[in-house]
């Protein structure tokens, strides 16, 4: 099964919480929560509700490496090109050009609004999504580079965009691809980082089941517990070559967080299936820091202070170090905002579909003034 790190984290329940303080759900304080079932969506509303102010072209384009065709939607400023130009690159999870998440559609606001600002933006259905051929359940993280490697080389060959202001923008999982198609293509002049790429994926997951248990009232002994159980569960399953030399690793640890009260009695079998499942191995192991200390070209990294799927401070902490010989690096924690950069109250996951805003205005003007700036001093 192909997952991304939501469904990741809801299928690792928290019996950890049994031994410490559990918080009432019931009492957390809803944001922007609103009596309809469906909450407004007023980004959204207003851009389908407004002329628009550039042209749309729905393209194809083969990715020659794996055989299968991509699709997407280009956007182009009204005026005389050529125009900047930028790929966005979306999280993990089978998603559309689009990224619909939780009732909002994420990349469409977002490129609405960079193209209103003069900057060309190419989003695309991942393989097998869509309108896009190809097999996303087997495909692993090299086979997303890929797909991404060859958007972007559609779009640099398009004769509306300008070759000297190109750049890619990658959120959460897409933010560790963007990275790894920088270093192999060097039309690549500038990189937006959403929440994303900073720490090795068994260290990510570790922090954010952490965080999880923290806020449903586990005690300070039982989030030490905690992490020495992820931090040996996910070496093992990291060690192992195949699924079952992982298989016969996990089961006495897991037996271990049965006994702790850690893991449900209930859950060990699906746990054991899914924790060393290939596309699970893969993603533990994935590191994006070496790719990062390659980097040369600018370099925006953002994340919201309410992330509770990177989880902030660990991949502040993480990715400084590996930024910090790139002097055009510029790295902005947000202040309210979540992994998906809505303005919240505790930054859960359960709040996403809740919130009204699909990106913050803050989080946009961010990343269109930066790349503005950008393009313009590449002009100059």
């Amino acid at each position: 099964m192909k997952c991304s790190i939501f469904i990741l984290a809801a299928l690792f329940p928290l019996a950890a919480t049994a031994q410490g303080a559990v918080a009432d759900a019931s009492q957390r304080p809803a944001a922007h929560a609103t009596n309809s079932s469906a909450p407004r969506r007023p980004q959204e509303e207003s851009i389908e509700r407004s002329p628009p102010e550039y042209s749309e072209q729905k393209v194809n384009f083969l990715n020659s490496v794996a055989g299968n065709t991509l699709a997407g939607t280009l956007s182009i400023p009204k005026g005389k090109g050529p125009f900047p130009a930028v790929l966005l690159i979306a999280g993990s999870g089978p998603a559309t050009r689009d990224v619909e998440f939780a009732g909002h559609r994420v990349f469409l606001v977002l490129a609405d609004y960079l193209t209103r600002r003069g900057i060309a933006v190419l989003r695309y259905d991942k393989r097998g999504t869509g309108d896009s051929t190809g097999d996303f359940e087997s495909a692993g993280f090299s086979d997303l580079v890929s797909d991404a490697r060859a958007s972007f080389s559609y779009l640099k060959g398009r004769p509306e965009v300008e070759r000297e202001q190109l750049g890619v923008i990658g959120h959460s999982e897409g933010a560790t691809i963007a990275p790894e198609i920088a270093i192999l293509d060097s039309s690549i002049r500038m990189m937006v980082l959403m929440a994303g790429s900073g720490l090795r994926g068994d260290q990510l997951l570790t922090e954010q089941r952490i965080l999880a248990a923290s806020d449903e009232g586990a005690s300070a002994v039982r989030l030490i517990e905690l992490r020495a159980f992820y931090k040996a569960l996910f070496a093992a399953v990291v060690a192992s070559t195949g699924q079952p030399e992982a298989k016969i690793k996990v089961k006495p640890l897991i037996a271990k967080g049965v006994a702790a009260g850690m893991v449900p009695q209930e859950s060990v079998t699906n746990y054991v299936e899914f924790i060393t499942s290939n596309p699970i191995r893969e993603l533990l192991a994935i590191n994006p820091i070496p790719t990062l200390r390659q980097i040369r070209i600018p370099v925006l990294a953002i994340i919201g202070s309410l992330d509770h799927t990177v989880v902030t401070r660990p991949y502040l902490e993480a990715l400084r170090p590996a930024l910090q010989a790139n002097r055009r690096a510029v790295i902005k924690e947000m202040p309210k905002l979540n992994h998906m950069f809505q303005t919240a109250i505790t930054g859960e996951a359960s709040e996403f579909s809740r919130i009204e805003e699909t990106i913050a205005p803050a989080a946009l003007m961010a990343i269109g003034d930066w790349i503005a700036n950008e393009a313009k001093t590449k002009t100059n």
